[in-house]
């Protein structure tokens, strides 16, 4: 049996559901460790179900300052998965995206940026941080997405000819049954009569960053 090569996993932020579709995902193909950023969210047991089987470090000094952390341990897996990167341009968010640079400076080779707000690396308004997002975009090599169409504009925007892309599909669940078992009264009841294609549609309602007049279309 072959040894498995160790995947970091690192969250920035709090979206929990995430870490346990990669769990279930990466789970038989790598030895997983998830670096998570302190959190008092009481929705983290369902969010995350499955953390009690795996690696878990919990960073429970700011989590302005987890960068700091990976530049620490990241010697110590063959790959780092940034999930959710340092999107936030708060004040606060300042000293979490330089280390993040100089991280991406020591560890590029082994980084994978999930990307998930394309426009904080490009320049949507000019600031420190928008430059430094971007310098650091521009060390690395590998990328993921969440859609294929958030992927084909990345390669628009970036100039770095040695990039790998890829996209994926791993959160996706169909809650039709858990909005069933809990009886929401907001869905009506032909959502569950197997007539209607339920669409989901990632991320914030913002048409800057997704068109979805072409759903109606």
């Amino acid at each position: 049996m072959r040894k498995k090569q160790k995947l970091l996993i690192v969250e920035y932020g709090a979206h929990f559901k995430i870490m346990e579709q990669l769990y279930w995902s990466l789970k038989d193909e790598f030895a997983l460790t998830f670096l998570l950023p302190k959190n008092k969210n009481p929705e983290l047991a369902s969010l995350f179900p499955s953390r009690d089987a795996t690696d878990i470090q919990v960073f429970s000094v700011s989590p302005y300052l987890i960068s700091l952390k990976l530049i620490l341990i990241g010697r110590n897996s063959r790959w780092i998965n940034v999930s959710t990167g340092p999107e936030g341009s708060h004040v606060t968010d300042s000293l979490n995206i330089f280390f993040f640079y100089l991280f991406c400076l020591l560890y590029r080779k082994k980084i994978i940026l999930t990307v998930k707000n394309i426009m904080v690396y490009f320049f949507e308004g000019w600031s420190i941080f928008n430059v430094l997002r971007w310098l650091s975009l521009n060390l690395l090599e590998r990328f993921t997405f969440e859609t294929k169409t958030m992927e084909k504009y990345f390669h628009t925007r970036s100039t770095n000819p040695r990039i790998k892309t890829a996209v994926s599909y791993d959160r996706y669940p169909d809650l039709r049954q858990h909005i069933q078992k809990n009886k929401c009264a907001s869905v009506p009841e032909e959502v569950f009569d197997g007539k209607k294609m339920i669409i989901g549609l990632l991320g914030s309602v913002d048409p800057k960053r997704r068109n979805y007049s072409v759903v109606a279309e």
